[in-house]
């Protein structure tokens, strides 16, 4: 069964959300996607951590670098 979680927003955000339900649904989906992508990340950098034996620093330097080389590749097909 579903549970509740309590966030804070910005009055701007709420009273834009509270007008009007579809607004409503999508940031509700887009907060509960938001939240199981942060959450598998943060689970598999964890695993990745106590199964390489890398430190935290290593392990977001190695991710700097994947981000960089993609960048790269995406910039370089898309002509940016």
């Amino acid at each position: 069964m579903p549970k509740t979680i309590t966030i804070e927003l910005p009055e701007e955000v709420l009273m834009l959300i509270e007008r009007n339900e579809i607004l409503r649904r999508l940031v509700e989906s887009v907060a509960k996607e938001s939240i199981k992508d942060f959450l598998v990340k943060f689970l598999s950098f964890d695993k990745i951590l106590s199964e390489t034996g890398l430190t935290e620093e290593e392990v977001m330097e190695i991710d700097e670098d994947v981000k960089g080389n993609l960048w790269c590749k995406v910039k370089k097909e898309w002509n940016l």
